[in-house]
């Protein structure tokens, strides 16, 4: 547009010079700007160049080594100008040939200078759409190609239609590796059918879903992918595409199955261990428990794994709570004689000593517990407490006797 009238400015292409200066004053009679007449193809896309109009009007058939499609073909692509073809010739070849170089209008001869002002005036604003949405696709793909995450697209049968830089960089592929060919390919075999329902799966009721693979990487090894699945739909709620935003979650894998594997030996260890010990996360609950410490609050061989102190123990009347705060702050809790109801009806005396337990970074995890059935103990000391009441109670009585005969 010329800034100083505020027009919408012209180049006419037309090697007919008649016919160039009819359409020329037409253009200035409905207020249009017309900066300048070309008749060569050549001259057409060095004169754009200079002036960089707002439309270009090209006939198709010019003399000259270029013709109008080529001139239009080159002014589109170079300058990003719109472009509206005149010609003469409505055969159904010069359409095809010029359909190709995408025009913005095809005007036939003679002019109606009506057409002629709806088709300059849809052309200005079809060009003005395409280019915001030109723009808004560049700002998008600016964003998804600076994403660290891999991002990608693909249909319903899995088929890729876009991937990002990340995601080829991950893959160590080139972009026209993957568009074409079905994603679920990348995904172990074992996890495609998994996958395969996860697509099915997704709907306007549910259109997103999480999604963990294991994946097939470049050097043959084994990786592993978490991603967010997201149903694409159109206007009438049908599902187009699915975009994929995944990222490499190999390491904490790795380290979840270091971490199993560490506590299924853990709680090997400890079920048959002879010790009576019990393991207690920071929630107060049971994360691993010897079968012998089971046992001794009479529970035989109950899974207590994930139950609460409380839960176990319900009838010790001690205030677990407090004891474990204490525990956790540093103290060594214990009782040496605690007498704890069973839950089936028994009743034993029980020894306990509760006090932290850390993590390798030297944070406190929780709370161990070591207890021993000391019944018998008990039951031995207080037979061998009346014992000695008895033997000073009768050795009383002696010493009496004695001293009252030797009266």
């Amino acid at each position: 547009m010329n800034v100083m009238t505020g027009k919408t400015k012209i180049i006419i292409v037309e090697d007919e010079v008649i016919v160039a200066e009819d359409i020329r004053t037409t253009l200035i009679h409905l207020d249009y700007d017309v900066v300048a007449v070309a008749q060569s193809g050549e001259e057409a896309v060095l004169t754009t160049d200079q002036l960089k109009p707002d439309i270009v009007m090209m006939d198709i058939v010019l003399k000259g080594s270029m013709d109008g499609i080529e001139a239009a073909t080159q002014i589109q692509s170079k300058y990003d100008i719109p472009v509206i073809y005149l010609t003469a010739h409505g055969d159904e070849n010069t359409f095809e040939r010029a359909k190709v170089s995408a025009p913005f209008g095809y005007l036939m001869k003679p002019f109606d200078v009506q057409v002629m002002k709806n088709t300059i005036e849809m052309a200005i604003y079809k060009h003005g759409v395409e280019k915001k949405l030109k723009e808004s696709e560049a700002r998008y793909r600016a964003i998804v190609e600076d994403q660290t995450e891999l991002i990608s697209r693909f249909l319903p049968n899995g088929v890729l239609t876009f991937v990002n830089d990340t995601f080829c960089r991950y893959f160590n592929k080139r972009q026209d590796d993957f568009i074409g060919q079905n994603i679920i390919n990348l995904i172990f075999e074992e996890d495609r059918e998994r996958l395969k329902k996860q697509i099915d799966f997704l709907s306007p009721d549910m259109p997103v879903v999480m999604s963990e693979n294991r994946i097939l990487k470049q050097n043959g090894g084994l990786g592993w992918l978490q991603c967010t699945l997201r149903a694409v739909l159109d206007d009438y709620l049908h599902k187009t595409e699915i975009q994929a935003v995944c990222r490499d979650i190999t390491e904490r894998k790795r380290t979840e199955e270091k971490l199993r594997a560490q506590e299924e030996i853990l709680s090997l260890l400890v079920d048959y261990t002879p010790a009576a010990v019990a393991l207690f996360d920071l929630d107060m609950k049971c994360i691993v428990a010897s079968r012998r410490w089971v046992m001794n609050y009479g529970l035989g061989s109950k899974n207590v794994t994930g139950m609460g102190i409380y839960e176990i123990i319900p009838q010790s009347g001690e205030d677990w709570k407090t004891v474990f705060i204490k525990c956790i702050e540093g103290a060594c809790e214990k009782r040496d004689e605690q007498m704890v109801k069973l839950p089936d009806g028994r009743s034993e005396w029980m020894r306990w000593e509760m006090r932290q337990w850390k993590r390798p970074d030297n944070s406190v995890g929780g709370i161990v517990m070591f207890n021993e059935i000391v019944t018998e103990l008990k039951q031995t000391k207080m037979k061998l407490d009346e014992l000695n009441k008895d033997f000073e109670e009768k050795l009383g009585k002696e010493i009496i006797a004695f001293k009252s005969g030797s009266a």
